[in-house]
């Protein structure tokens, strides 16, 4: 397994442990809390929160592309509504009253 995710606590490269236990890694920053300290695979890749906030970044992409669409259609609708107004104004040659005369 050689998909492994930058250090959790300084991003830096991890490093896959060479000795018997292949299925584990360590930082190469040796000023690093988990430099030289060997974790295994599934732990050092596991990102919870960052998952979890990832799922939450796609699902508001995808209600924000929505609600962009809609104040699109929206937008358009009520510009052929404000045309149809006007061309009624037009036929019925509506005069806006003057001040003083409503």
């Amino acid at each position: 397994m050689s998909n492994l995710k930058p250090c959790p606590f300084c991003g830096s490269e991890a490093s896959l442990h060479d000795g018997a236990t292949k299925d584990a890694c360590c930082c190469t920053n040796s000023k690093c809390l988990l430099f030289a300290r060997l974790l295994y695979i599934p732990l050092w890749n596991a990102r919870p929160f960052e998952d979890k906030q990832a799922e939450q970044i796609e699902r508001l992409k995808s209600e924000n592309q929505w609600l962009t669409e809609l104040n699109r259609l929206l937008i358009s609708e009520s510009n052929q509504i404000m045309a149809a107004i006007d061309a009624t104004n037009a036929k019925m040659k509506v005069v806006q009253p003057q001040k003083g005369e409503e």
